[in-house]
Formats: structure tokens, C-alpha cells, sequence
């Protein structure tokens, strides 16, 4: 994906107007196909602290994307979305 794709999403997920929402970060799990094929993907896993390896925390790269820019969509999406559907 790129940065492009991920506000298409986000435009998409804000126009359903859904009551609750939750976002999970594409983690590549040791011993998982994902895992295994990620250099063929282009996808490099940039933080390995295994603590973080549960979908809530960007742990890769792109040829694309960076981390970062995982980061900051998700936070922009949840920030947004929060405030215009509050719970």
C-alpha cells in the first residue's frame, strides 16, 4: 500500500460512520507464511521487540511505506474518528 491507499481507507472507513471502529497492524509473525515471504514482498520488520509483536504497534517498512507512516495514519484516523463518534 501507500500513503495514498491509506487515506482512501480511512476516507472510506469515516464515510461508513460506524459506531466503533478498531485498526490492527499487519504483523509478521514468526513462522507464518506472511513471516516467511516478507523479503519477497519488499516488507522489512524494523523493530523486533517481540512485546510489540500484537497488531497495535507498526513493525515494518515498505517499498512504499515507512513505519512512520503507519503510525501517523493511525493516529490521525483514530484521533479523527474519535472526535466525530465519540463513545
Amino acid at each position: 500500500e501507500t500513503t495514498a491507499d491509506f487515506e482512501k481507507t480511512f476516507t472510506f472507513m469515516k464515510e461508513l460512520k460506524c459506531e466503533e471502529t478498531d485498526l490492527a497492524c499487519l504483523t509478521p509473525y514468526p513462522g507464518t507464511e506472511f513471516y516467511e515471504n516478507k523479503e519477497e514482498e519488499g516488507i522489512k520488520i524494523v523493530d523486533h521487540d517481540l512485546e510489540k509483536f500484537n497488531g497495535l504497534f507498526p513493525l515494518i517498512s515498505g517499498k512504499t511505506f515507512q513505519r512512520e507512516d503507519l503510525a501517523k495514519y493511525m493516529m490521525l484516523f483514530l484521533n479523527e474518528y474519535n472526535d466525530e463518534y465519540p463513545g
